[in-house]
C-alpha cells in the first residue's frame, strides 16, 4: 500500500532477544539434569558421580546430554551477542519515497538501494550506526521529520524554505534538470523561438523557476503528471500541433530509457541547455544527538564534490499580441 509503510529492521533484533531467552531456559533445563543446576551453594550439592549411582543413568546417554547442553549453549551465546550489539547500535530513522527516485533511490524486493542509499549504508557501517529506513510520500516526510517521528529524508536544500533550520550530509549527487523531447517534431526545441506556445510535460507539485515566467505569462503551456513514468510516457503519443517536451532530471530520464525498449525505440533528444540545477543529500533534524550521529556519518561519506551547476537563466519569451 503506498503512502505509509514502515521497515522492518527493528523486528530481527526483538525476535532475537526473545529466542536467547528461550534457549535459556532450555540450557537450565539441560542443566538439572546432568546435575549442574542449581549451582554449588543453591541447595543439595550434585555431581556426576553421585548422579549416576543415584539415576542410574548411563555414560553415553549422560555424554548426550552434555552435547545437547554444549549446542544450546552455543546457539544462545550467538543469539545473545546479536541481540547485545544489535540493541546498542544508535540509530536513525530515515525516510524515502515511496515510489523511489531512480537511479539515486531504487526499490527492489521491498528494500531501498541507488546510488545515495548505498554510499549511506556503507558509511553507517563503519560508524556503527543503524539504519531504519521509513517509505513515506514527500510532503508526508517533511511534516514527519518536523514533528520529531524520522530523523532525516532525501531533499535537495535548494528545494525548501529556511534550509539553515536542518542538518544536511556531507554526501550529495548533482542533479540537472534538461528537456526531453522527440526530434521527430518540426520545431527546434533548442531555441526559445521553437518552443513559444509548446507543451511542457512536468511533475505535480514540483517548481521550476526557469520556466515559470513562461508558464506565468502563457507562452508555455505546463502540464502536470504524478510521476517521471508518467511524463516519458507522453513521449509515445506524437504531437505535431505544437511543439512538446518534458522537463526532468537528466540522470533519472537516462535511467527510465534504459530500462525500457519502447522509449529506446524513439527519436529522443536531451536539451543542452540546463533548465535546473541542485545538489541533493539527506536533509536531518537540528537536535543533539542527530548532530552527534551525522558528524559521525560525514566522516565515512566520500569526499564532496564541488559544486558545478552552470548559470541557470529563465525562459524570456513573451505572447505576441497578434497571439493573444
Amino acid at each position: 500500500m503506498r503512502g505509509f509503510f514502515l521497515g522492518h529492521a527493528n523486528l530481527l533484533p526483538l525476535t532475537t532477544c526473545r529466542w536467547a531467552a528461550i534457549l535459556t531456559v532450555q540450557v537450565v533445563k539441560v542443566l538439572r539434569c546432568v546435575g549442574f543446576w542449581p549451582p554449588p551453594g543453591a541447595g543439595p550439592e550434585l555431581n556426576l558421580k553421585s548422579y549416576n549411582a543415584e539415576k542410574h543413568v548411563t555414560e553415553s546417554k549422560l555424554f548426550t546430554a552434555i552435547g545437547q547442553c554444549a549446542g544450546l549453549m552455543l546457539c544462545w551465546l550467538t543469539m545473545a551477542a546479536g541481540c547485545l550489539a544489535a540493541d546498542g547500535l544508535p540509530q536513525l530513522r530515515i525516510s524515502v519515497p515511496d515510489d523511489g527516485y531512480p537511479p539515486y533511490v531504487v526499490l527492489h524486493d521491498g528494500q531501498p538501494q541507488g546510488l545515495l542509499i548505498e554510499p549511506l549504508r556503507k558509511a553507517a557501517q563503519r560508524a556503527g550506526i543503524e539504519l531504519e529506513f521509513v517509505y513515506l510520500p514527500e510532503l508526508r516526510s517533511q511534516h514527519m521529520l518536523d514533528s520529531g517521528k524520522i530523523d532525516g529524508r532525501m531533499e535537495s536544500p535548494y528545494w525548501i524554505e529556511q534550509p539553515e533550520n536542518y542538518l544536511w550530509s556531507d554526501l550529495v549527487v548533482w542533479l540537472e534538470d534538461v528537456l526531453v523531447y522527440r526530434n521527430d517534431q518540426p520545431f527546434d526545441l533548442e531555441q526559445e523561438d521553437g518552443l513559444l506556445g509548446g507543451e511542457i510535460i512536468t511533475h505535480l507539485g514540483y517548481a521550476y523557476p526557469a520556466l515559470q515566467p513562461a508558464f506565468a505569462n502563457g507562452s508555455l503551456i505546463r502540464l502536470d503528471k504524478p510521476t517521471e513514468q508518467d511524463m516519458l510516457n507522453t513521449l509515445l503519443i506524437s504531437q505535431a500541433e505544437s511543439a512538446r517536451a518534458l522537463i526532468i532530471g537528466r540522470d533519472v530520464a537516462q535511467w527510465y530509457v534504459a530500462k525500457q525498449p519502447q522509449l529506446q525505440a524513439l527519436p529522443l533528444t536531451f536539451s543542452k541547455r540546463v533548465y535546473g540545477c541542485a545538489p541533493m543529500g539527506f536533509q536531518f533534524a537540528r537536535n543533539e544527538r542527530v548532530k552527534a550521529l551525522l558528524q559521525r556519518l560525514n566522516k565515512e561519506f566520500p569526499p564532496r564534490p564541488k559544486q558545478r551547476c552552470p548559470r541557470i537563466t529563465p525562459l524570456t519569451l513573451t505572447v505576441s499580441p497578434a497571439a493573444e
